[in-house]
C-alpha cells in the first residue's frame, strides 16, 4: 500500500514471485526447458486462475517457501554454496511463519535427504559442509527463530505462545487436529464470531474424522493443484507408473519427491479442516513428479501422439481459461 497505493498490488506481486520460484524450483530438478514449461503452466493454473492472485487468502507465501526449499535442496547435494543454504533458509523461514505446521512436514523429508547425503561417500568434505550449509542455513533459523519470539512476547507476554494460540482458546471449539477432543464452548461477544466456531467447525471436524473427510480432502485438492491443465500429464504419471518400474529402478529424485509427497499428504490428512492453501507447498512437490514422469514418456511417444497430447492439453487450457473470463 506505501509503494503502490493500493494493498493489492502485493497479491499479485506475491503471485510473481510464486511462478518464479517455482521455475528456479524446477530447474534444479529438470533441464531449463522443461523447468520454463513448469514455471508457464505456474503461471497459466495458479499466478491467473487461482483464487491465490485474486484474494487475500496468501496461498503464494506458503508456495514460496516450499518452492525455495525444495529448490535448494538439489543445488545443496551438486554443489554445497552458501547461497543455496540462504535460500533454504529464507524457504524455512517463509514457512514458519506462513505455514508452520505444512512447513515443518516438509522440512522432515528435507532434513532426511540431507542426512542421507552426508554419510555418503561421495559426498564433500564435512568441513566443507559445516562451513557453507550448516552454518548458513543455522544462522537464517536463530536470526528467525529470535525475531518471531520477540513478536510473540511483544504480543501475547510469553515468547513461545503464538497470537494464533490465544485466538484458539479464546474462541475455538473444534479442535484443529482429528484426534484432539472438542473444547467447551467460551463465552462470545458477537453473534457472527459464535456462529462460526460452533456451528460451522464442529460438522468439519467430525467429517475429517471419517472417510468423507479424506475424499472432501481429494475433492478439494484435485480441481485446484492440477485442474485441466495439468490433469493430463498427472494421470499419465499414474497409468505408467506401474508399467516396468520397480522401487529400486525410480531415480533418486523420483524417490524423493514420492516420499516427500506422502508424508505430506498424510500430515495434512491429520488436520480436522483444509483448503487448498493449507497444503501450498504441495505445488512443488506435485508439479516436480508430473513434469519428470512426462519427461521420460516424451522421449518413448510417437510424433503423433505428441501432436495430440500438445493439442488436447491447449484445448483444456483454452477452455480453463475461458471459463475464468466469462463475465
Amino acid at each position: 500500500k506505501v509503494i503502490a497505493g493500493r494493498p493489492f498490488w502485493g497479491v499479485w506481486f506475491s503471485a510473481g514471485v510464486m511462478c518464479a520460484a517455482i521455475c528456479w524450483m524446477l530447474q534444479g530438478w529438470l533441464p531449463a526447458s522443461w523447468a520454463m514449461l513448469g514455471g508457464l503452466l505456474a503461471i497459466l493454473r495458479y499466478g491467473t486462475t487461482s483464487y491465490w492472485a485474486d484474494s487475500y487468502w496468501g496461498g503464494a507465501a506458503g508456495a514460496i517457501g516450499g518452492a525455495l526449499v525444495l529448490g535448494a535442496l538439489p543445488r545443496i547435494r551438486r554443489s554445497p554454496q552458501v547461497r543455496h543454504a540462504l535460500i533454504m533458509g529464507a524457504g524455512l523461514a517463509i514457512l514458519a511463519n506462513s505455514r508452520p505446521y505444512e512447513g515443518f512436514a516438509l522440512a522432515l523429508p528435507v532434513a532426511g535427504a540431507l542426512l542421507v547425503w552426508l554419510i555418503q561417500k561421495e559426498r564433500p568434505p564435512l568441513g566443507v559442509i559445516a562451513l557453507r550449509v550448516i552454518v548458513p542455513v543455522a544462522l537464517v533459523l536463530i536470526l528467525t527463530g529470535s525475531a518471531m519470539a520477540y513478536y510473540n512476547w511483544r504480543v501475547t507476554g510469553n515468547p513461545l505462545r503464538l497470537a494464533y494460540q490465544v485466538d484458539l482458546q479464546a474462541n475455538a471449539v473444534a479442535p484443529y487436529m482429528i484426534w484432539q477432543k472438542l473444547r467447551p464452548e467460551p463465552r462470545y461477544h458477537h453473534d457472527a464470531i459464535r456462529k462460526m466456531f460452533v456451528l460451522e467447525t464442529p460438522p468439519a471436524y467430525f467429517r475429517a474424522q471419517s472417510m468423507g473427510g479424506i475424499i472432501f480432502k481429494v475433492n478439494r485438492l484435485w480441481p485446484f493443484f492440477l485442474g485441466p491443465t495439468l490433469t493430463l500429464p498427472f494421470l499419465m504419471l499414474i497409468f505408467e507408473f506401474p508399467r516396468g518400474h520397480s522401487w529400486r529402478q525410480m531415480s533418486r529424485s523420483t524417490r524423493f519427491l514420492l516420499m516427500a509427497g506422502a508424508a505430506f499428504l498424510v500430515a495434512v490428512a491429520l488436520e480436522s479442516f483444509w483448503q487448498p492453501y493449507y497444503a501450498a507447498p504441495l505445488i512443488e512437490l506435485i508439479g516436480c513428479l508430473g513434469l519428470l514422469k512426462l519427461r521420460r514418456t516424451w522421449g518413448k511417444i510417437g510424433r503423433q501422439t505428441r501432436f495430440l497430447l500438445i493439442t488436447t492439453a491447449a484445448f483444456l487450457t483454452a477452455m480453463a481459461l475461458e471459463t475464468f473470463c466469462e463475465p
